[in-house]
């Protein structure tokens, strides 16, 4: 146990939980293959998650493989100057051939001696097919709790953390796909947010996609850190009679003539669907031409006042709108977001939240002042230093997204080795509304567990 642990202990009477990450120790105790080796210093994997039946998509190990004939997760050896999340990347089409959009949590970091590997919960709306390779003798489809046996050890040191994660990221996920299921067209109230107070089409927008006025569902919670800043929030809706290029309702005819039409040829690889569909026109415009603008025109040409997706291929996960002409949206209201007025008191209410919940760890130092960020723009940030003993200590910080009236609160840094990853970094946050202390404290806690555990 390592030093400033036991005083913490000590002195607050604080009793941390057994080790789980240790192999053969703690309550989910375990055993390594005989050899006691791993296939590489470090590695990178995970189960896919389907939102629409809720269960995992599992591998079972073939006989040419460590750790045979046992249900595992998929992923591999972390290459040289690869990065955890690069090789999952690789991994997943590599061991699946999933082309798919999906979408990636980090979960547990299985360590023992110098050995890590890195665990994500790769998310998906619906169950596929994967195409297996000669590591993977069958796969299949399982609830959380019919897991089959036997079970890798790697998957068995995950699951208890991965039945922790999957009821907070769940309904997070998962409120994506009710928001786009429910949206059978684009008849409701749509959201923009902007600098200035009109609609407007912008050639040199930041993005890789057409020029256009991009919108969200009124439903739909945006990211927040895209949209800091923002004075003014637009609510519209598009006016009748409007020309609407859907892409989910596009068969692979109608794409392929569209592609023809614009003088276009299909570079797509595989069957031409949406997605690979709007990657031949992004490839086209964005990476050849580099003109937002003329992929607006060339759209244009064709009779389209504005593309609307639901199927994740203009951006992953998002249900999005995008009008190609400003003259095609009714304004419905302009807000002024008045996002400044009052923010330094309701960053102090917050910090004061979270050195309340960390305050029977240990001394707590706050910081509240307007920093530089990305242009030379000063923005208002707040932090918080925990002090430990012998100088350990775990940074924090909170910040607002101003674009939902929300707040994020986190842990960006630390010194106590067994928190990093292989980078030396490590970084736990949660977003919540205004004044939800339960959120805050969920985050002390998962944190200061961590923090507490044996090195």
């Amino acid at each position: 146990m390592s030093s400033f642990k036991s005083k913490i202990d000590a002195r607050y009477k604080i009793q941390a939980d057994d080790d789980d990450d240790e192999i053969g120790t703690g309550k989910h105790a375990l055993t390594t293959d005989k050899s006691g080796k791993f296939w590489g210093n470090a590695g990178a994997g995970g189960v896919f998650y389907a939102t629409e039946t809720k269960k995992f998509l599992l591998p079972f190990r073939s006989a040419q493989v460590n750790e045979p004939h046992t249900w595992g997760v998929w992923g591999g050896a972390i290459d040289h100057e690869e990065t955890p999340l690069e090789a999952i990347k690789r991994e997943i089409e590599e061991e699946t051939g999933y082309k798919g959009k999906y979408k990636l949590i980090p979960s547990y970091v299985y360590k023992k001696g110098d050995f890590q590997y890195h665990n994500y919960v790769v998310v998906v709306e619906k169950e596929f097919k994967p195409k297996l390779c000669w590591e993977t003798e069958k796969s299949g489809w399982f609830g959380l709790d019919e897991f089959p046996t036997p079970l890798h050890f790697g998957l068995k040191a995950l699951l208890p953390h991965l039945k922790e994660q999957v009821a907070s990221f769940k309904e997070k996920v998962t409120s994506r796909y009710l928001i786009r299921a429910s949206l059978q067209d684009w008849s409701g109230e749509w959201v923009h947010y902007s600098d200035v107070n009109k609609l407007g089409v912008y050639p040199g927008q930041f993005h890789r996609d057409p020029a256009g006025v991009y919108l969200f569902p009124k439903e739909f919670k945006t990211s927040g850190t895209c949209w800091k800043g923002k004075k003014y929030k637009f609510t519209v809706k598009v006016k009748e009679g409007a020309k609407i290029l859907d892409l989910s309702k596009l068969s692979k005819t109608d794409l392929e003539n569209i592609l023809k039409k614009l003088d276009i040829p299909n570079t797509a690889e595989e069957e031409i669907n949406a997605d690979r569909f709007w990657d031949v026109l992004r490839n086209y415009y964005t990476n050849k031409l580099n003109s937002p603008g003329a992929w607006n025109k060339a759209l244009r040409s064709l009779g389209y006042d504005a593309i609307f997706d639901d199927t994740d291929s203009i951006h992953v996960s998002e249900v999005q709108l995008v009008a190609l002409t400003p003259a095609v949206l009714k304004i419905l209201d302009v807000q002024t977001q008045n996002i400044k007025r009052g923010q330094y008191d309701r960053m102090k209410t917050h910090l004061d939240l979270l050195a309340k919940d960390l305050a029977p760890y240990g001394e707590t130092k706050i910081d509240l002042k307007k920093k530089a960020e990305w242009g030379g723009k000063k923005l208002l940030k707040g932090s918080l230093r925990l002090l430990l003993p012998d100088e350990k200590y775990i940074d924090w910080y909170v910040e607002e997204d101003e674009a939902n009236h929300a707040m994020r609160a986190g842990a960006n840094y630390t010194n106590i080795e067994h928190m990093r990853d292989n980078w030396g970094s490590f970084s736990d946050s949660v977003w919540f509304d205004y004044g939800n202390e339960a959120e805050i404290k969920k985050l002390v806690d998962r944190v200061m567990k961590k923090a507490l555990k044996k090195e």
